[in-house]
């Protein structure tokens, strides 16, 4: 333990207080420990410095002279009554009066206003609002050609053909676009018509009820003659094949159903003429 040397009461000084500063827990006092434990209190006394006085300046007394509110001012010389001419302003040049202007010509009367006689007639020829225009002057109407004959005009260019050959005349159709399929089916009814030979096609891939109700829509026909629900019958596997067609009644099946997912193959038969 070792002494305050302020107030001389034990204090406690432990290692990490060797040579530092050290506040006195009971007076406050700073002191320094040494590295040997021991408290050493400062020689000397911190000096206040004493503060510097100003020289007093005592002030300076400058006499004003009196403000006057109403100052005249005053001019010192003599107003010379006589002005040099070499000084003088130059004089404007005196102006004539303008030609008097004739009587009635500067008020503009509605005459003045009035168009040409050829204007006039213009606009007595045009008709008021709402009333029809006579018949030697009526509009006719421009007929616009319509987008068909506008194509019928343009001749299409085939890509294909060679260069330097004349592009190819336009088909004449044969007949009306109104005809049916009663010449494919009395061609696809006949087996005779076209001599010995017939068609297997064969269908794969029909999976679903779905793909079956489309296939049956496509095959039901009367011009066919077939019975589709015994044809649906003989199907195994999810493979329908159909023997024995026409080349009319296999051409048009198979353009019916070939955007739909199947797999579709044909072959053909040669038939005995017995």
């Amino acid at each position: 333990m070792a002494q305050c040397p302020n107030c001389h009461n034990s204090v406690e000084i432990l290692d990490r207080h060797l040579g530092t500063l050290f506040t006195c827990p009971k007076c406050n006092a700073v002191f320094f420990v040494d590295w040997n434990g021991q408290p050493e209190m400062a020689n000397h006394e911190i000096e206040v410095e004493a503060p510097v006085e100003e020289a007093f300046v005592p002030p300076i007394d400058v006499p004003q002279a009196p403000y006057e509110t109403n100052i005249e001012p005053t001019y010192v010389g003599e107003i010379p009554q006589n002005i040099p001419e070499e000084m003088a302003p130059p004089e404007e040049p005196y102006l004539e009066p303008a030609q008097e202007i004739p009587a009635g010509s500067e008020i503009h009367t509605p005459q003045d206003y009035q168009q040409p006689q050829e204007y006039q007639q213009n606009y007595q020829d045009i008709p008021a609002y709402g009333e029809e225009p006579p018949a030697e002057q009526a509009i006719v109407p421009v007929e616009a050609e319509t987008p068909m004959a506008q194509e019928q005009e343009i001749d299409p260019y085939d890509f294909n053909q060679a260069l330097g050959q004349p592009p190819p005349q336009p088909m004449q159709p044969m007949g009306s676009d109104n005809s049916d399929f009663s010449d494919i089916a009395a061609f696809g009814n006949t087996n005779a018509s076209s001599g010995p030979l017939s068609y297997v096609v064969i269908i794969d891939g029909i999976e679903s009820s779905h793909l079956l109700k489309q296939l049956k829509e496509a095959m039901t026909d009367s011009r066919f003659g077939w019975d589709v629900q015994a044809l649906i019958g003989g199907m195994a596997g999810g493979r329908l094949i159909l023997t024995g067609l026409s080349p009319a009644k296999a051409s048009v099946l198979i353009n019916r159903i070939k955007y739909l997912p199947f797999k579709i193959s044909w072959r053909q038969d040669v038939l005995s003429s017995s």
